[in-house]
């Protein structure tokens, strides 16, 4: 029989004194990842019915949370990517509970919720963290069709998300559409307001609250300025720590051994954009990689300026880009699969826990 180590104490005084004050309990519980507390629920009855409750949704929501993962889709099976830990194999298959395979679409992210359309159903809002989802209802639209489709969700705010359709209307009397010069196909939610952030220089970019309590009405929108564009394309526009971001790719200078990436942040009052960080990567950094076979995926906020970092794909490999250090971390190498990178279609989320589907 073995010997207990007597070099492990335990304090079972200290556990008892966690375990029976609810109020040092949830001090510790609102700290922990999501993914743990899906888990600690099932200790006890006491423990779920504290974990469940409105006022700790709140609480949790409000401690700043700056993990972050990635969503992307290869074919029909759609991965999770913990960015926390990088070198371990941080990919995880995302199964629906009732689904034998991820024959869907990913629209947008929000706050660990996923809007998704199915291929030959519709849409879909689905929770990684828990695997669950809940079909939306279809929304009957008389002389248009759907433009795009945005998800809003701010648990800080209220535990029920809103999906914004835009729809193109037929103006009466003319027979053709009346579209203006915004790309919707790619939203994003920050600070209370959904941003359409044109990838152009000719185009616009807007913004609008969408809890203004309307069923069905003309988008309020708010022009805002467009970022710097140049000789640039824009790659990515996302948002990350509540601040709203866009990068993009100067193509002119790929072709003189290397590629430089410009991080832009929205000022607080809409103002305009300034240039956070400007990158240069080398190709031999990158093995000798050519302009098109780079793809960002996404910008990370950390605590820390150290602790901030860009997500992206080079030919076959998703990596990690630290913006301080300049070094590269490879998350994933997809090898023997043949430009797989380009059947990639990723989100960057904050896990959540706090959204039920029941």
């Amino acid at each position: 029989m073995n010997s207990p180590n007597p070099n492990i104490s335990i304090n079972t005084s200290s556990i008892q004194l966690v375990a029976s004050n609810d109020d040092l309990l949830l001090q510790i519980l609102i700290r922990l990842p999501s993914k743990s507390i899906s888990r600690f629920k099932s200790v006890s009855k006491h423990w779920k019915s504290l974990i469940c409750t409105p006022q700790f949704r709140l609480m949790h929501s409000l401690v700043p949370d700056f993990f972050k993962g990635l969503v992307f889709k290869k074919y029909k099976s759609a991965y999770v990517v913990d960015f926390n830990i990088p070198l371990f194999k941080p990919f995880r298959e995302l199964k629906l509970s009732s689904e034998t395979n991820w024959d869907m679409d990913i629209l947008s992210s929000c706050r660990g919720l996923l809007l998704c359309s199915g291929n030959l159903s519709g849409y879909y809002i689905c929770n990684p963290t828990t695997n669950d989802y809940s079909e939306i209802p279809a929304y009957v639209n008389e002389g248009g069709f759907v433009k795009a489709m945005c998800l809003a969700f701010d648990p800080s705010k209220s535990p029920h998300y809103r999906v914004v359709c835009v729809t193109i209307m037929r103006k009466c009397g003319d027979g053709g559409f009346v579209i203006n010069r915004v790309d919707f196909s790619d939203g994003v939610y920050c600070n209370g307001a959904i941003h359409w952030i044109s990838k152009f220089e000719s185009g616009e970019s807007i913004y609008f609250n969408p809890d203004d309590d309307y069923d069905e009405m003309v988008l309020p929108y708010k022009v805002m300025p467009t970022p710097p564009m140049g000789h640039r394309r824009s790659c990515y526009v996302g948002e990350s720590g509540d601040y709203l971001h866009c990068m993009n790719l100067d193509s002119m200078f790929s072709y003189f051994g290397y590629t430089p990436f410009n991080v832009y942040e929205m000022r607080g009052d809409y103002s305009g954009w300034f240039m956070k960080y400007k990158v240069y990567f080398q190709k031999a950094d990158i093995r000798k990689c050519s302009f098109d076979s780079v793809s960002l995926f996404g910008l990370v906020w950390g605590k820390e300026d150290e602790d901030s970092f860009l997500v992206m794909a080079i030919e076959k490999r998703i990596v990690r880009y630290n913006l301080v250090s300049k070094t590269f971390v490879t998350m994933y190498d997809f090898d023997g699969v043949e430009n797989c990178c380009f059947y990639l279609h990723c989100n960057t989320y904050s896990p959540s826990f706090l959204f039920s589907f029941a």
